[in-house]
C-alpha cells in the first residue's frame, strides 16, 4: 500500500524535493507506511534526522528526503483517506439493514475497521481481523479499542452476529489484556438471544480489569423496516427494570473493589422505566457518551452548574423552541420549566414523532428532516410558533459537517420564514444560545 498525498502546503519542506500532490509516501526511516496510523507512529522518533521515502506518481521514481527532526518541524502534507475495511457479519440487529430502500447508499455501508475503532471509537467485533492486524495493533499500541462483545458465550454471539467465526471471543480479549491493550466494550441486549446471559458476560469481562475500561449495556434498536429480516423483540419496561437492577448491582461491586463503576446502562433504560438518572459522578470520563451512556446526566449536571452565570445575559424577549425526540421529551420539558418559572424565560419543547423509522425509534439523533418539517408546519399553522420563534435544532440530527438529515432532507427545504438555529446538544451551548 502507501499513503497518497492529497495536499501539500506551499511552504512544505518537501517542496524542495519536488514532492507534489498524488505522490506516494512509501516509508519513514525504512518502515513501510500503509496508513495514517503508521505515519504518526513512525513520525514520533528521537532520531536527529527523519528519512521520508516517496514515489513520484509521474515516473515511479523513488525520492528520499532527509529532514532535521525538531519541535518546529511541520511536514505540511495531508493524505487521502485509507480504504475502510468492510464488515462481513450478518448481524440480526444491524441498523444498516433497517433503512428504507430509498436511503442514500452510504447508510448501508458497514465498516469493521480496527483503525477506526482506535481513531474514532467505532465498535468492532474482531471477526475480520487477520494475524497481521493483531501484529499491527500490538506494534503500534493501538489502545483503547472499542469492541462489540454482546456475549462471551460464543454460541450466542455467533447467532447474533450471523458469523461462524472460529475463535473464542474471551481468548481474543485476554490476548489484548495480556498485551496491555485497553478496551471499551458494549453489549447490545436482545430478548431471546443474550438477555439471560447478561450477568455471565459482565462477570467474564470484569475478570479482565483493569484492561476493560467500561462495559455499556444498550437495548437493541428496531425500525419499521424489518421485512425479511430475523424477527426480534424490543426491550420492554419490565426487562429494562431488570437490566437496571443488574447494572446497579455490578456498579456497587466494581466501586467497592476497583474504585470505579465500569458497568453502565444507556440512558434509554432510565427513560423507558421512568427511573431517576444516575449521578453525574458515576460516569467518570464519559467514555461511552457516543453510545448514549450518561448524556442526560451530563446535560443535567452542566445545566444546573452553569445556569446562574448565563442567566444574567438571558434574552427574555425571545421565544425559544427546543426540538427533540419523544424519548427525552419530559426531560427537556423539565429543563424548560426551570427556565420559564425560575428565570422568566419563554422556552417550549417541540417533540417530534419519528414516522420515518417508526415510533420505536425515539432519539433525537435519528430524527428525519421531513418529520421535523411536518411538525414545524403544524405548530406554525396552530400559531404555537411564529416567524420570530428561535427554533433550536440539535446538530446531531444532521450528517457530520453537512446540512443533510438521515432521510436526505436538506436544511434549505424548511420554510424560509422559520428561524432555525443549529446548536450542539450540550447544556452550555443551549444556555449560551439563550443569551442571543
Amino acid at each position: 500500500m502507501a499513503l497518497k498525498l492529497k495536499t501539500i502546503s506551499d511552504n512544505s519542506i518537501f517542496r524542495k524535493y519536488n514532492i507534489n500532490i498524488d505522490d506516494y509516501l512509501l516509508a519513514i526511516n525504512n518502515n513501510k507506511i500503509d496508513d495514517i496510523l503508521d505515519y504518526y507512529f513512525y513520525l514520533t522518533t528521537d532520531r536527529k534526522k527523519i528519512k521520508f521515502s516517496f514515489q513520484k506518481s509521474v515516473d515511479n521514481k523513488i525520492v528520499n528526503c532527509y529532514i532535521v527532526n525538531s519541535d518546529y518541524f511541520n511536514a505540511g502534507i495531508d493524505f487521502y483517506d485509507f480504504k475502510v475495511l468492510r464488515c462481513g457479519n450478518n448481524c440480526v440487529f444491524c441498523f444498516c439493514d433497517q433503512h428504507p430502500k430509498t436511503a442514500r447508499a452510504t447508510l448501508f455501508f458497514k465498516d469493521e475497521d480496527y483503525r477506526l475503532s482506535f481513531l474514532y471509537g467505532n465498535y468492532i467485533t474482531l471477526t475480520n481481523l487477520k494475524d497481521r492486524d493483531y501484529e499491527k495493533i500490538m506494534k503500534l499500541k493501538l489502545s483503547p479499542l472499542y469492541i462489540s462483545v454482546h456475549s462471551t458465550n460464543d454460541e450466542i454471539r455467533r447467532r447474533m452476529l450471523g458469523a461462524n467465526y472460529k475463535f473464542k471471543i474471551l481468548d481474543k480479549l485476554r490476548f489484548f489484556a495480556k498485551n496491555k491493550i485497553n478496551m471499551h466494550t458494549q453489549i447490545v441486549l436482545i430478548p431471546n438471544y443474550n438477555f439471560d446471559d447478561l450477568e455471565n458476560t459482565i462477570n467474564d469481562l470484569l475478570q479482565l480489569y483493569p484492561n476493560i475500561l467500561s462495559i455499556a449495556v444498550v437495548p437493541v434498536g428496531l425500525t419499521k423496516y424489518r421485512k425479511n429480516l430475523t424477527p426480534l423483540k424490543k426491550i420492554n419496561k419490565f426487562q429494562a427494570l431488570k437490566v437496571l437492577r443488574i447494572v446497579e448491582k455490578y456498579q456497587k461491586y466494581c466501586f467497592e473493589k476497583f474504585g470505579k463503576y465500569i458497568v453502565y446502562a444507556s440512558d434509554e433504560f432510565y427513560f423507558l422505566t421512568n427511573t431517576a438518572l444516575p449521578d453525574y459522578s458515576i460516569y467518570g470520563e464519559f467514555e461511552q457518551l457516543e453510545n448514549g451512556v450518561g448524556m442526560a446526566s451530563k446535560f443535567n449536571y452542566e445545566f444546573h452548574k452553569k445556569i446562574k452565570r448565563y442567566s444574567k445575559k438571558f434574552n427574555r424577549e425571545n421565544h425559544y423552541a427546543i426540538i427533540t425526540g419523544k424519548m427525552v421529551e419530559n426531560f427537556f420539558y423539565n429543563i424548560s420549566q426551570i427556565l420559564n418559572n425560575e428565570y422568566k424565560m419563554n422556552v417550549s419543547v417541540i417533540s417530534v414523532s419519528n414516522q420515518y423509522f417508526g415510533k420505536s425509534v425515539n432519539v433525537a439523533g435519528l430524527l428525519a428532516g421531513a418529520d421535523i418539517n411536518r411538525t414545524l408546519k403544524k405548530l406554525y399553522s396552530e400559531k404555537k410558533i411564529t416567524d420570530n420563534t428561535i427554533i433550536l435544532l440539535p446538530a446531531n440530527t444532521l450528517q457530520y459537517n453537512s446540512d443533510l438529515f438521515i432521510d436526505g432532507f436538506k436544511m434549505e427545504q424548511f420554510p424560509k420564514n422559520l428561524n432555525i438555529k443549529i446548536i450542539e446538544p450540550t447544556a452550555q451551548t443551549l444556555l449560551k444560545t439563550l443569551t442571543k
